[in-house]
This record gives structure tokens, C-alpha cells and sequence, in this order.
């Protein structure tokens, strides 16, 4: 099989990167597979536009439509010139807003078998604010109706962006992964807190992620302020950094919480295993109700008892009680399940347990890589 993997996700530096660097890494692993990367880093996309002017146009609803259809033709025509050279059978989109591209594929080579990977819908994310925004979701709806195959993260999102017309034969779910060789429990805390400079008597409740005002860190800081009322031996660790972070430090200022709380900045992705074995219960109040948490994933390969977010998504992978416990994201609820879990050293064991037997057993990049390439295949064949 003969397949060329389209994700302009695979350089960036967020979650997207490391599900597309995953998945390729995969694919190319395969004996059956000969797998081709597009966009090669920096080539092929469209002109880039003055921060003042993508600022304009992202702010304004009108406007965005015309960055809509402009983003739609970036890369199209070297996306033209590479299946030509590489001649694949399949093509994999991780689709970000290019949804339109799939209908002008499919024009251009009709027998060229044509999957994507839906991890978000650019209406709830970049493209929240578009004008006529219902209208925008129909043809979304339309144009992956195009596709042989559309692998959405989550059950919700493809209900979601589906609706009626989801076909069973072609509309799948196929959840995030982890790479248990690069997350898995290391025993020796102490060696690992001393390289990281993390205190080593403390009890460390450990969150990361990007510090932006979605993320909603402000309930986090005000659940560990009252935590600490009742635990006195415990430190916050945040490992990330971004936009939001002065914000942060001026609230966990006005908390009292500056002696407590540790913000070690930006980590690198193959830094990130370290810290999360240097953390006792790790934290991911908040998601989408349609995503399925990275952090989440990479948490269980580490063995760590979680506080994760109530959401669908999430639902349909974890058991509240047995994989992990869940918060609605208010400091009130962060702040009692961590109450919970810190005096309950069984139920920390119990979840950390359960959490890392089912990740390993259901959730790593090899079993979402070796579903998309079943299906793919079956399109092909049949």
C-alpha cells in the first residue's frame, strides 16, 4: 500500500504535532505500508500574511470567510504535484479547516481512496466566529461526505459534525494514543525530582499544558488554595508555559501561593515523561466536550491516579471510579476530588492501576494506527 500522509500539523507545536509525527512514525513501520509525508517542513503552503492583517481578518466574521477559502488553497497545487510523483493508493488528511480540498481530490483522481483524520472542527476552534456559521457546518458536513473514510477522535465529534448523514461503512471513531515506549512508569522518584529540581518531600499534584485563558488554570490555583487548608505538605507543578502565564502568576500571587507552586515554563515533549514521573496525582480539569485529551493518555502510561474533565468524550473511554475521577472544572469540584484522592492512598493506587492496564491494552498509537490501516486497506481492496 502506497499512502501519503497530508497533516500541517506535523511541524507545529502543539498536540496536533505529536499525533501526526506519531501516526507517520507508525505507518512507516509497517512492511506493507510505503508512506510519504506532505507538506515536507516549510514547503508548499500559501503567503503568509502580516500579523496586523491575519489579526483583521480573524477578528472580523465577514472577513473570516475570505480566510476561510484562502486557507483551502494552501498547498493544493504542490498536494497535486506530489501525488502525481509518489502515485500513492490512499491519501490521509488530518483535516484542520481544508475540508474543501477533499471534493477537489476527489475530482482530480477519482480512484485515489481518500481518509481523514477529524480531530476538531474548525468552527468550535479557529473559525468559531465565521459568518453564517451554520452554513459553514453543512458543507463540512457535505464535504467529508466526499471521503471513502473519516476517522473522528471522538464518538461526540462525529455526531457532532455528521449528524443524519453518518454512514457506519465509513464514519469511524478511533480515540488518541499514547507511545508506551516513551511514557511508562519509572520507579526511582527521587533520582528524577532531583534532576528536574522538584522538592522531594512534597507531595506534587502535576498539570501540563499551555497557560491560556481557556484552560481555566484560575480554577486549578483557587482548588489548590483550598486544598492546602487541609494539606499542608503539597506543591503545584505546571510544566508549560504561554499567554496566560503573567495572569497565573498574579492570581497564585493574590492566593499566597507562590511558595506552593512551581511553573517550570515550556518542556519539550521528550522532557514532559520525566515530569509526569515526578508527580504523585496529575490534573487535567478541562477539555472540549468533543476532545480526546493527549495529556490524559500519557498521564495513564505513567501510572498516575488522574483528575480529569467530565465531558462526552471523555466518557466514552474512562470510568469515573475506576480509571480516574472526574471534575466539572469548578474549583469547588478540582479542589474535592483532589480532597479525595490525597487521603485515600488505596484509591490512588486502585485508579493509577486501572488507568495504566487499559491505556496499554487499548490506547497506544500502534492500535490507532493499525485500525485506520485496516479500514484503508478494505476501501482499497474492495
Amino acid at each position: 500500500m502506497r499512502l501519503l500522509y497530508y497533516s500541517t500539523a506535523y511541524y507545529s507545536n502543539h498536540g496536533g504535532s505529536t499525533h501526526s509525527r506519531e501516526f507517520f512514525a507508525q505507518i512507516s513501520k509497517r512492511p506493507e505500508v510505503k508512506a510519504f509525508l506532505f507538506p515536507e517542513k516549510g514547503g508548499g503552503g500559501g503567503h503568509q500574511l502580516k500579523p496586523g492583517l491575519r489579526t483583521i481578518l480573524r477578528n472580523n466574521p465577514l472577513l473570516q470567510i475570505l480566510f476561510f477559502y484562502r486557507r483551502n488553497k494552501f498547498h493544493l497545487d504542490a498536494l497535486f504535484r506530489a501525488i502525481e510523483e509518489h502515485k500513492p493508493d490512499a491519501i490521509v488528511m488530518r483535516l484542520d479547516s481544508n475540508f474543501f480540498q477533499i471534493k477537489n481530490i476527489r475530482d482530480r483522481y477519482p480512484n485515489l481512496v481518500i481518509a481523514t483524520e477529524v480531530n476538531a472542527s474548525p468552527f468550535d476552534e479557529s473559525f468559531r466566529n465565521i459568518a453564517f456559521r451554520n452554513h459553514f457546518r453543512q458543507r463540512e458536513q457535505q464535504f467529508l461526505s466526499f471521503a471513502h473514510c473519516n476517522f473522528f477522535v471522538s464518538g461526540h465529534l462525529r455526531d457532532q459534525i455528521m449528524g443524519r448523514a453518518m454512514d457506519e461503512s465509513r464514519d469511524w471513531v478511533v480515540h488518541n494514543g499514547v507511545d508506551t515506549e516513551m511514557f511508562y512508569p519509572i520507579p526511582d522518584k527521587d533520582v528524577l525530582r532531583d534532576e528536574v529540581q522538584l522538592p522531594q518531600s512534597s507531595i506534587i499534584l502535576g498539570y501540563v499544558g499551555t497557560l491560556d485563558v481557556h484552560k481555566k488554570l484560575n480554577n486549578l490555583l483557587s482548588a489548590f488554595a483550598q486544598v492546602l487548608r487541609c494539606h499542608e505538605n503539597v506543591c503545584l507543578c505546571i510544566v508549560g508555559d504561554g499567554p496566560d502565564r503573567q495572569s497565573v502568576e498574579r492570581y497564585a500571587k493574590e492566593l499566597q501561593l507562590e511558595n506552593k507552586l512551581i511553573i517550570t515554563g515550556w518542556k519539550s515533549h521528550a522532557e514532559i515523561p520525566k515530569y509526569l514521573n515526578c508527580f504523585d496525582v496529575a490534573i487535567h480539569h478541562s477539555a472540549g466536550a468533543y476532545m480526546s485529551p493527549l495529556k490524559m493518555f500519557e498521564y495513564f502510561a505513567c501510572r498516575l491516579p488522574l483528575i480529569g474533565p467530565d465531558t462526552p468524550a471523555v466518557r466514552e473511554l474512562f470510568v469515573h471510579g475506576d480509571h480516574f475521577l472526574m471534575t466539572d472544572g469548578s474549583s469547588a469540584s478540582i479542589a474535592s476530588q483532589l480532597s479525595r484522592l490525597l487521603g485515600d492512598e488505596n484509591l490512588r493506587r486502585q485508579l493509577a492501576e486501572n488507568g495504566y492496564k487499559l491505556i496499554r491494552e487499548r490506547y497506544t498509537w500502534k492500535h490507532n494506527a493499525s485500525f485506520i490501516l485496516e479500514k484503508i486497506s478494505k476501501k482499497i481492496t474492495g
